[in-house]
């Protein structure tokens, strides 16, 4: 099964975990922080995992997201854009 982890940020967490659930009824694993990073775990390290585990990378992109400083971060990488 493919995976794939999703970069967006927080204004736009309910339109991306409608994408989530829609991928993964069509067979695609997903990373997403809100269901992958627990309250003990370390963000960093969580997100460089599921970076390093994912077949690609989906950035959700909205007036908001370009703004975050995650995204921006995360955005460095190969990525497929899903605009908002």
């Amino acid at each position: 099964m493919p995976k794939a982890f999703i970069s967006y940020t927080g204004s736009d967490r309910a339109l991306v975990q409608k994408l989530a659930k829609d991928l993964l009824d069509r067979g695609i694993g997903i990373f997403i922080d809100a269901w992958d990073i627990g309250p003990a775990d370390s963000i960093i390290e969580k997100i460089e995992e599921g970076l390093d585990t994912a077949d690609f990378l989906l950035l959700a992109i909205s007036a908001a997201s370009l703004k975050s400083r995650w995204v921006r971060l995360e955005r460095k990488r190969q990525l497929i854009p899903v605009l908002l």
